[in-house]
């Protein structure tokens, strides 16, 4: 803790002391004395921090001294601060109309500023002249104390290391590389055991230090754990990497999900899980110095947003990280925001927020902004050039963005963009990209149809942005791109990028062939290639050449009718790598060639193949090494060649809208299936003729899944699901026919049930399912009440209804459910108590309510006349408000 304390004052005080910024505004403002006293001051407080540390244990007063002693380092930063943010401002003031617009305002003019400045420093000097006073007292020690992490400092190392002094590890680096390159996605641990001496840390130095690690990953922490494997230092060393800052662990909180706690006074970083934020009013931390506050959302629905905040953001002045990610902040993110002038890091992605106010480019210290998938957000801020301190801005998924601020090319400190819509006006074009080239990772360049030719796109750069790794290139594709062919191509000529390049996608291109950088493969690092909406182009690169090619998308391709040995390219074995192959909306694809290749293999390693919307496509080639295979609306002809796919562990059939029966024989051979989608959410057309699958079933002895989705002409489940005896879980969603369930295996552990709206009986469905955990309950209009067999499901954890209208009451058996922990039920407007026996699931530790007036009524906490039967429930919410928490 010494440690922490004093590198923390250390780091707000004397760094910043040091600064040319404070030095510089002391001189203009003349308060450079104060600040020479003040940081003599804090060194001479420093000089005994250890030795209080080490006294705080059994002295109160010196703990109280520390503590008052962190709340003035807090001060002082803050001050220091603002400084510093005023000399970002002078520094950008240009001309005399700024100066003179500057002098005018009360928040800019300098007499004003040094008058409310002088003020804050001289309490924050008087705080640290009591805090040195009171030190006396204590007969503390210069100098004296040392940490028990200190004793192992032999052992610490750093990410540094001399790749000319290493032998004999290339082979081992290599493999550490791909994998983590490959699955970086997925990949959480590592591990590298050995006996000691073997060069364990030398092997983790060299694979931290590659450049193409550096490349693939925005943030990368070293951290030494030594023989001192203390959690608390070793999360706050992790902190202090990110942040280049320290941090003290015991002023965080975090609230987990579905919990009110009070929060202490002496916090100041706050994050909460899922929708924890939203169970406090506007009074949250009215107390408190916040310096983050962060809200991660992990259950929610994708396409929604949670609850509105109920409080004001801009009332937390102090903050430097703000994370309202998944939020509804349409109401919320006032112009107010350009209050957070502390604000480093802000992140309102995958919200509902429509346009930023513009007082955000007022936030001189923000340096990363995160709006990816903000799928409402069609402006930005005009003045966004003046955030010159931005280096993270993510505008990934952005699809309703009309256009980008002008000069957004000024922002040199760049590292992430995330999208750039080129316009037609200057400081709009595509050549504010220049200089850009320290910008990373996905780049998403649209409207290239404003584009004038080769020229202008050459100002682009690309090919000197060496840290991107993902670029997609997209032209208009509506009516009013009327962009010439011959224009396109040399706009894509020019667009060449770094041969760095692992994913590229082009998408809505005019032109009639692809440039020579694309037919050459001269990116040979390609893992991932899609082309979109090409309608011109009848003829491909030659892709199986890319021996790391992995992933290969073909959409809207109607020119190509042959896929063959010209996209299969010359090698001996074309595509060694490629895992994954989507072809859809192929209007005119006729032919896929495989007996053409002269004895030579192809798509050796292709696991997951998907198929969509290829009318004119009768047959697919046998590919044995195919585990994913999707088919959608294309030929019935087409759909009989999964005959052939005996070894598929996973099959989707979707769309077939004329499809009244699944072709004979079908899944007869595929005793390795254990995923069966039938129909899917997002088809459309959906498959309304389907009216049966008698006998498709009988055989899938490994079926583990089953999914029947919107099918509306179905009447009942096959009667041999009931011998599925691997089948652990069913959803059927969308079969507006179907009135009763047949009998289930007993080896279900998931059920979902979804709008079947003729549904009236579960009855026979759940009499034997011992073993289901899981019970989903969805707008089945028609389901009156759960049947009393629903007392065999003794393993059942989570009990959800939602949109049953026609659900009355719950059976009493439901006491039987010994093993329910979590129940919630959803806008059942006709559910009019629970059942006594309720009282009885000891196991029971979450009860959801919302829009279910009867029960909000009955539930009221002490004195609704349910209450009695739900009191002992650990955590209880009513319309999304914490009524009980076993921390309240």
């Amino acid at each position: 803790m010494a440690e922490a304390v004093s590198s923390a004052l250390a780091s707000i005080l004397l760094g910043n002391f040091t600064t040319g910024v404070s030095e510089e505004l002391g001189r203009v403002f003349g308060l450079q004395t104060e600040f020479e006293k003040l940081k003599s001051t804090f060194e001479t407080v420093q000089a005994v921090l250890k030795d209080a540390e080490e006294k705080q244990w059994k002295d109160e007063g010196i703990r109280i001294w520390l503590k008052d002693l962190k709340a003035a380092a807090y001060d002082a930063d803050d001050v220091l601060d603002e400084f510093s943010i005023e000399a970002q401002r002078r520094r950008q003031r240009r001309g005399l109309k700024d100066r003179l617009r500057s002098f005018s305002s009360l928040d800019q003019n300098p007499l004003v500023f040094r008058f409310k400045m002088a003020h804050k420093l001289k309490n924050v000097k008087e705080k640290f002249d009591d805090i040195d006073m009171r030190k006396n007292k204590f007969e503390l020690i210069k100098g004296v104390g040392e940490n028990e992490a200190d004793r192992f400092d032999w052992r610490i190392t750093s990410s540094l290391v001399d790749e000319k002094e290493i032998y004999g590890r290339d082979n081992e680096k290599e493999e550490l590389i791909s994998m983590l390159l490959d699955k970086s996605d997925d990949l959480s641990v590592y591990a590298i055991h050995g006996m000691g001496g073997l060069g364990k840390t030398t092997l983790a130095q060299l694979v931290y230090s590659d450049a193409s690690v550096e490349r693939r990953f925005d943030l990368r922490i070293w951290v030494c754990v030594s023989d001192d494997f203390d959690i608390r230092r070793l999360t706050r060393a992790i902190i202090e990497s990110i942040e280049d800052k320290p941090f003290m662990i015991e002023e965080c909180c975090l609230i987990e999900k579905n919990r009110r706690p009070r929060i202490p006074k002496t916090v100041r970083h706050m994050s909460y899980l899922d929708r924890g934020l939203c169970y406090y009013d506007k009074d949250l931390v009215k107390e408190q110095s916040l310096r983050s506050l962060i809200s991660f959302q992990f259950n929610y629905w994708w396409g929604t947003w949670g609850t509105a905040l109920s409080f004001k953001v801009s009332s937390h002045n102090k903050l430097r990280t703000l994370g309202l990610s998944h939020f509804r902040l349409k109401k919320n993110l006032t112009e107010l925001i350009g209050n957070l002038k502390h604000l480093r890091y802000l992140d309102v992605s995958c919200s509902d927020i429509r346009k930023l106010p513009e007082s955000i480019s007022s936030l001189q210290n923000l340096q990363t902004l995160d709006l990816s998938y903000c799928t409402d957000l069609y402006m930005l801020p005009k003045k966004m050039k003046d955030m010159k301190s931005l280096i993270y801005l993510d505008l990934t998924g952005c699809k309703a963005l009309q256009c980008m601020p002008s000069g957004m090319g000024q922002l040199g400190c760049l590292r992430k963009l995330g999208m750039f819509i080129v316009g037609k006006e200057v400081g709009h074009h595509i050549g504010e990209l220049q200089r850009l080239n320290y910008i990373g990772g996905e780049l998403s360049i649209k409207d290239l149809d404003n584009v004038q030719g080769l020229a202008d796109a050459q100002n682009a750069n690309l090919a000197r942005k060496t840290y991107l790794q993902s670029l997609s290139l997209s032209w208009r594709e509506d009516e009013s791109s009327s962009l010439s062919g011959a224009n396109s191509e040399d706009v894509l000529c020019a667009l060449e990028p770094h041969s760095n390049m692992k994913k590229l996608q082009i998408s809505g291109y005019h032109g009639s062939k692809f440039p020579d950088w694309m037919l050459e493969s001269r990116l040979p690092n390609l893992v991932e290639i899609s082309l979109q909406s090409c309608m011109n182009c009848e003829h491909l690169p030659p892709f199986g050449k890319l021996r790391f090619l992995k992933h290969l998308q073909l959409k809207r391709m109607d020119t190509v009718k042959c896929i063959g040995s010209e996209m299969y390219g010359d090698g001996e074995n074309p595509f060694p790598s490629l895992e994954r192959l989507t072809m859809g909306e192929m209007m005119n694809l006729e032919d896929w060639e495989t007996n053409t290749m002269g004895g030579r293999e192809i798509f050796t390693g292709l696991h997951e193949l998907k198929i969509e919307k290829c009318p004119k496509l009768v047959g697919l080639p046998i590919i044995p090494s195919v585990k994913y295979l999707t088919i959608g609306d294309c030929t019935v002809t087409l759909l009989s060649s999964v005959v052939n796919f005996t070894s598929i562990t996973n099959l989707r059939i979707k769309g077939f809208d004329e499809l009244a029966v699944l072709p004979d024989g079908l899944l007869q051979n595929h005793t390795c299936l254990q995923n069966l989608s039938i129909g899917n959410v997002d088809s459309i057309p959906r498959m309304r003729s389907l009216r049966s699958l008698s006998n498709q079933l009988n055989n899938l002895s490994s079926l583990k899944s089953l999914n029947i989705i919107d099918c509306d002409e179905l009447e009942s489940l096959p009667e041999g699901v009931q011998n599925l005896n691997s089948l652990e879980m069913l959803k059927i969603r969308g079969l507006p026919k179907i009135t009763a369930l047949p009998v289930l295996p007993s080896s279900l552990a998931t059920l979902w049930i979804q709008y079947c709206e003729e549904l009236t009986s579960l009855s026979e469905g759940l009499q034997y399912l011992t073993g289901l955990k899981d019970l989903q309950l969805m707008a089945c209009v028609k389901l009156n009440s759960l049947p009393e067999s629903i007392r065999h499901l003794n393993s059942l954890q989570s009990l959800s209804i939602w949109g049953c209208p026609g659900v009355s009451c719950l059976p009493n058996q439901i006491r039987h459910l010994t093993s329910l922990s979590s129940m919630s039920l959803f806008r059942c407007s006709n559910l009019m108590s629970l059942p006594e026996g309720i009282r009885n699931l000891e196991m029971l530790r979450e009860l959801a309510i919302t829009e279910c007036p009867n029960l909000e009524r009955r539930c009221k906490k002490e004195k609704g006349k349910d209450w009695p039967n739900i009191a002992l429930i650990r955590t209880i919410i009513i319309n999304d408000q914490v009524i009980q928490s076993l921390e309240t």
